[in-house]
């Protein structure tokens, strides 16, 4: 089977949107009887999960220097200076035509194209590739409310996902509101599941002697992750009083931001802790996840936390419900605001003497869930089309 991948997600290097396909292509390139192949955006200097495919033998195109047209104006050029990578102007965010040909002119037609996108109107940038192809599948790792297609490219985007051979979402929440989006019963669908990155035993409940500790693991992206609304309720007094304290791990683009909302709200007992610690450490000292997010396809961050042992509190996107029970594993809040996290927050603190039970529920939720290899599961479905 010769299976290309295509990821069309530019606004990071990595992250957690990246992690099922680029683990799919190793596993069947380590097989000898497929062949298989990556266009990845370019990034300077390579991030590790490119690296890896490249020494497991999957041929890569790197799109998006050497494929663009014309230089940026110097006005776009000026304002990428101040705006955060995700929100800056591209000299051509999608994969050309004449770069399909030269994959096809070196590489050859392709059994089936994966277009792994970040968003589920995302992947129309890569349209261009599905002409080399026999068949393509979606791999959709976000479906929000937030994001709506213009009705220019709404006939595009349908036509898109009416010809997939398999479109696949990362949660029944995220498939059911692309659906909404499109105002199209989308074919073919499935759920697939992101791998993890690690399988563990439950770790052992910490003590709560010296103070309750929440961690709240997530790129620091508060239209996405919501760390601002966190800050804002720990900023109360009532928290302040409380012996609890919030450890953000994770590095991004609002840093300084956040640093700031700490001070001005006076959320002493929230902490940026940076990113690169070892998140089974981070669960072998942490009690509960808090995860405030505004927007989630399936969140990694929460399935590690549950494989850990610990207990949850989120919000309700994504597919949160899909393994929260409230008051079983953790706590949901309705929606992302201030009120209803800190609803959500009170409810889990009158608790605290269950957090230990409650993370052993965790734990066998998420052991179901996970019963089946993800990747292999996924890679599963691409053999099935091809052999269909």
């Amino acid at each position: 089977m010769k299976v290309v991948f295509c990821t069309t997600n530019r606004s990071v290097p990595f992250g957690g949107s990246e992690v099922l396909w680029s683990q799919a292509a190793l596993h069947l390139a380590s097989c000898v009887e497929h062949s298989v192949a990556a266009l990845v955006p370019k990034w300077t200097p390579r991030p590790s999960h490119v690296r890896h495919l490249a020494k497991a033998g999957v041929r890569l195109f790197e799109y998006g220097h050497g494929d663009q047209a014309r230089p940026l104006p110097r006005h776009k050029s000026l304002l990428n200076r101040f705006l955060p990578s995700r929100w800056q102007f591209s000299k051509g965010r999608g994969v050309s035509r004449e770069f399909c040909d030269l994959l096809a002119g070196t590489w050859g037609r392709a059994d089936v194209a994966v277009v792994s996108q970040g968003n589920h109107t995302e992947g129309m940038a890569a349209v261009p590739l599905l002409d080399y192809a026999d068949r393509y599948v979606t791999l959709s790792q976000l479906v929000t409310f937030t994001c709506h297609p213009r009705d220019k490219a709404l006939a595009g985007l349908r036509e898109f996902y009416a010809g997939a051979s398999l479109n696949c979402f990362v949660s029944q929440d995220n498939a059911e509101q692309a659906c909404r989006s499109l105002g199209l019963d989308i074919p073919h669908r499935a759920v697939v599941h992101n791998p993890p990155g690690f399988r563990c035993e439950a770790l052992p409940y910490p003590s709560c002697a010296d103070g309750v500790r929440l961690a709240c693991p997530a790129r620091l992206d508060p239209p996405h992750k919501g760390q601002d609304i966190l800050i804002d309720v720990m900023g109360q007094q009532k928290w302040r009083e409380r012996s609890l304290r919030v450890d953000c791990y994770g590095e991004g683009d609002h840093r300084d931001v956040l640093d700031g909302r700490i001070r001005f709200q006076g959320a002493t007992n929230v902490r940026l802790c940076g990113g690169g610690a070892d998140i089974r450490s981070v669960w072998a000292d942490h009690h509960c996840l808090v995860l405030p997010s505004r927007m989630e396809g399936q969140s990694l961050a929460l399935v590690e936390a549950m494989m850990c042992g610990r207990p949850v509190v989120v919000t309700d996107v994504g597919g949160a419900r899909e393994l929260v029970q409230d008051g079983v594993n953790g706590f949901i809040a309705a929606a992302p605001t201030p009120a209803l996290i800190d609803d959500a927050l009170e409810r889990a603190w009158e608790r605290r003497s269950d957090w230990g039970e409650m993370g052993e529920s965790s734990r066998r939720i998420i052991e179901e869930y996970l019963r089946d290899d993800p990747v292999e599961s996924f890679c599963g479905l691409l053999r099935g089309i091809t052999n269909g």
